[in-house]
């Protein structure tokens, strides 16, 4: 399965934010533990310029961004060698959704996501999109990607496998090393450390039943808390408080706060 992207090469790929989230929403979405249970391997990139047919082909998305760089008849000749083509659809959420209730999905062997949680479809969506960050990243800076798709679909399927037992020991460490292999390409061009932040934003409408997951020794989770929002739990949720105070005893979870008075510095938007 591939993606379309609206360019001669990867390296010359330059759109504006609208665009890319097509990119983004399109290449992540085909990391659905579901859709690659059903075909097999992580997705590629074709540009839309020349993209190959084959009949082996399962699944093509083609953001919308590519339409006027593709041929006008690639897009049903494909369609009629039995690949499942996905068009017009911008948002991951949508992608998904059209490719998991469609007949040619379930004709070759996909099945619903039913028993895929919420919180593994987002650890299998938060690797297609470091992936996706990685390959354009590398590709952009003019370095030729070193992330071996073989050993990265080999990881990925196993975790979905391992989801499917119900093995959260072999899903942690297969979903780790797909994690290792993309980390290692970057290396390759840009060697630096990596770090990782398990950041929650506490809003007005937690309360203790909604965080309680989150203080979870194993999870070392940093909430963001501003001060007026502590105060408020103090005043209305003093459990909440409590559950809090433990957890930061037992360095179970760390604390940023900030002024009473915060305000945005970029559009939300700019920061996702």
């Amino acid at each position: 399965m591939f993606v379309l992207y609206p360019a001669y090469s990867f390296e010359t790929v330059s759109l504006g934010d609208g665009e890319s989230n097509e990119l983004l929403s399109a290449y992540s979405a085909l990391f659905h533990p579901a859709i690659l249970e059903a075909v097999g391997t992580v997705p590629t990139w074709e540009s839309a310029f020349y993209p190959t047919s084959y009949d082996t082909t399962r699944l093509v998305v083609i953001p919308p961004c590519c339409e006027n760089s593709l041929d006008p008849d690639w897009a049903e000749r494909q369609a009629g060698l039995g690949t499942l083509v996905v068009r017009n659809l911008r948002e991951r959420e949508e992608i998904v959704a059209f490719i998991l209730g469609h007949e040619k999905f379930t004709a070759f062997g996909g099945h619903a996501d039913r028993e895929f949680d919420a919180e593994r479809i987002a650890d299998f969506t938060a690797l297609g999109t470091a992936a996706f960050l990685t390959d354009l990243l590398t590709r952009q800076l003019r370095y030729m990607s070193m992330l071996d798709n073989t050993k990265l679909s080999e990881a990925a399927l196993d975790a979905v496998r391992a989801v499917r037992e119900g093995n959260e020991e072999t899903f942690h460490d297969r979903i780790g090393k797909a994690f290792s292999l993309v980390s290692e390409a970057k290396e390759y061009f840009y060697p630096a450390k990596t770090y990782l932040l398990n950041l929650l934003l506490l809003t007005e409408r937690d309360r203790l039943e909604t965080i309680a997951p989150h203080l979870d020794p194993a999870r070392k989770t940093t909430l963001l808390l501003p001060s007026r929002l502590l105060r408020m739990f103090a005043d209305r949720e003093p459990e909440l408080l409590a559950a809090l105070r433990s957890a930061l005893a037992s360095e179970s979870i760390g604390l940023i706060g900030g002024d009473d008075g915060e305000e945005a510095l970029f559009p939300a938007s700019t920061l996702m």
